[in-house]
């Protein structure tokens, strides 16, 4: 069922008692995904700031002057943010997908 759009917003997809119940295992493995995603990237920030090169930006842009260490791991940074900007979670339902953004 979808209710009706307010003052131009999207419609909200709402989800009886079983699809919910049903979306819960994926929805799982997708929390567990986004946090290892988040650990990693915690990781690499604390790497990073203990080499002197702490990440400020959401946006990583590999710093060509710095060591190539710190390169490698700004590099690790930037892939694990694209990643988590492009992880989104697919429900397929009745020859219908629906995408949302984590």
């Amino acid at each position: 069922m979808y209710g009706a759009g307010v003052d131009g917003l999207p419609q909200v997809r709402f989800f009886s008692l079983r699809e919910a119940n049903s979306l819960i295992a994926t929805l799982q493995d997708q929390f567990d995904r986004a946090r290892e995603l988040r650990d990693e990237l915690s990781a690499v920030q604390s790497q990073l700031a203990d080499a002197g090169h702490p990440l400020t930006d959401p946006e990583v842009e590999v710093d060509k002057t710095a060591p190539a260490p710190v390169q490698r791991l700004q590099r690790a940074a930037s892939r694990v943010l694209d990643f988590i900007d492009g992880f989104s979670l697919i429900i397929t339902k009745s020859n219908r997908v629906s995408s949302y953004k984590l």
